[in-house]
C-alpha cells in the first residue's frame, strides 16, 4: 500500500547537480590544499620569513600569508557551520509546526 501524500507542500530540493557541484568544488580544494603542503613543507624555515609586498596590506611574510590564508578558511568553515546549524533549527520548528500524519 501507498502511503498517503503529505499536505504539506514541499520545499523544492537542492537538486543532484548542486550535490555533484558542491562534492567537486571540496574535492577540489582539499587537493589544493593538499599540494599546497607539499610544497610548503618543501621549502626551508627561513623561506617563511622572507618579506613581500601585499599590494592592500603592505609587507608581509609568507608565514603571514600562510597564517591569513588559513584563518580566512576557518572563517568560512565556521560560516558554513552556522548555516547549517540555522537551517537545522529551521527545518526542526518546521517539522513541529507541521500537522500530524494520519
Amino acid at each position: 500500500m501507498t502511503p498517503a501524500p503529505s499536505k504539506r507542500p514541499r520545499e523544492p530540493a537542492l537538486g543532484g547537480l548542486f550535490l555533484v557541484w558542491v562534492f567537486r568544488f571540496l574535492q577540489n580544494f582539499r587537493k589544493l590544499r593538499a599540494e599546497n603542503h607539499e610544497l610548503l613543507k618543501a621549502l626551508p624555515d627561513e623561506a617563511f620569513s622572507r618579506t613581500g609586498n601585499h599590494t592592500e596590506s603592505g609587507p608581509l611574510t609568507l608565514m603571514d600569508l600562510v597564517k591569513g590564508n588559513a584563518e580566512h578558511v576557518e572563517e568560512h568553515v565556521q560560516q558554513i557551520q552556522r548555516t547549517r546549524a540555522a537551517y537545522k533549527e529551521h527545518r526542526a520548528k518546521q517539522a513541529a509546526q507541521a500537522p500530524a500524519q494520519p
